[in-house]
């Protein structure tokens, strides 16, 4: 048995169109429990996209209750996540505590998610803020990458795995 697929799931704190995207991250944890044999899926706070990646994971496993994904909350040093709460944190398989070296905690635990990933699924509206820096960084790591935002309907194009 080899090692899990790793996939960091990073988007904006304040979305729109909450339905939509729900739907695209579903589809994607869908198809990655469908072709990997195992799925580590890393989360990063408690933000709006944060919550959708929760919601997908757990409805693509409940439609494939074969499948092994796991839930990983990446949280910054000091926490600071509605998920530590004694009664959510079952939710998760292990939460991880980043320790900033330098700069923004945030940006620190968004870097640390990219660097284990194998592929980073964004939802990013805006070219500002720490979900944009991470998916620049990812880019700049040259990981395999998608954003959702990118994915709407208007904007649609085929997702590669």
């Amino acid at each position: 048995m080899g090692r899990s697929f790793c996939v960091s799931m990073i988007g904006d704190s304040f979305l729109l169109r909450q339905r939509a995207v729900l739907h695209e991250a579903e589809q994607i944890a869908e198809r990655l429990l469908f072709y990997k044999d195992r799925a580590d899926f890393l989360i990063g706070g408690d933000g709006d996209f944060d919550h959708i990646a929760v919601s997908s994971v757990f409805y693509a496993c409940a439609r494939h209750p074969d499948a092994r994904g796991r839930l990983m909350l990446f949280l910054p040093e000091g926490g600071g996540s509605i998920y530590e709460r004694a009664d959510l944190r079952g939710f998760f398989t292990r939460i991880v505590h980043v320790q900033p070296t330098t700069g923004d905690r945030f940006a620190a635990n968004f870097r640390a998610m990219v660097d284990r990933a194998d592929f980073c699924v964004f939802c990013v509206t805006e070219t500002r803020g720490d979900a944009y820096a991470a998916m620049v960084y990812s880019r700049e790591k040259q990981k395999p990458l998608c954003n959702l935002f990118g994915m709407l309907s208007e904007q649609k194009k085929p997702l590669t795995l």
